[in-house]
């Protein structure tokens, strides 16, 4: 939280990490999203994003992590379409960490593990922890950590390495089926 808040200014009662892992079959699909406060959806309609969205890989297979530079709307009612101009690619490398303004279109294509690494046997596992970073705001249905959880965990800083490459298209459009 430290690291990705170090030029907000916030409010600490009111910020902090949501977090959580990812352990899936390299074959398996993470279809195209926004993160995204889903109770606030829910209850009130607004579409509220967190401040960065991470993505740390703990291991070195499956699909690249896309980041389509297509922000989300601001109510369910409005349009998913639009266009992009920006893909950035990030291939799972143990270690790294990709963070990216959680506003942003996201997903990992399984189609792409086998042009990445060959990986797309269903015996191999993508494995990710990921964080989100709100700032002044809660989303609706977190629950803090306990204190005995949190009193375990480590306050001493890590090393990561940063790996992400862009495609740039002339053009990308973004169309969305929605159910």
């Amino acid at each position: 939280f430290r690291f990705h808040s170090r030029s907000a200014q916030f409010d600490p009662a009111s910020s902090g990490v949501e977090w959580w892992t990812q352990v899936i079959h390299t074959g398996d699909d993470i279809g195209f999203h926004w993160d995204r406060d889903y109770d606030m959806e829910v209850d009130a309609g607004l579409l509220i994003h967190p401040h960065v969205a991470t993505v740390t890989y703990l291991s070195t297979s499956g699909a690249p992590t896309l980041v389509i530079k297509h922000a989300s709307p601001l109510t369910p009612g409005d349009s998913l379409c639009g266009k992009a101009q920006q893909v950035h690619a990030c291939v799972p490398k143990k270690g790294c960490h990709l963070s990216f303004d959680g506003r942003m279109l996201h997903g990992a294509p399984s189609s792409l593990s086998a042009l990445v690494d060959g990986s797309s046997s269903k015996g191999e596992k993508r494995v990710t922890f990921l964080a989100n970073i709100w700032i002044n705001h809660v989303p609706w249905g977190a629950d803090p950590l306990p204190k005995p959880v949190s009193a375990k965990i480590s306050r001493r800083p890590i090393s990561f390495c940063a790996m992400s490459f862009a495609v740039s298209p002339h053009e990308l459009d973004v169309h969305l089926d929605t159910p």
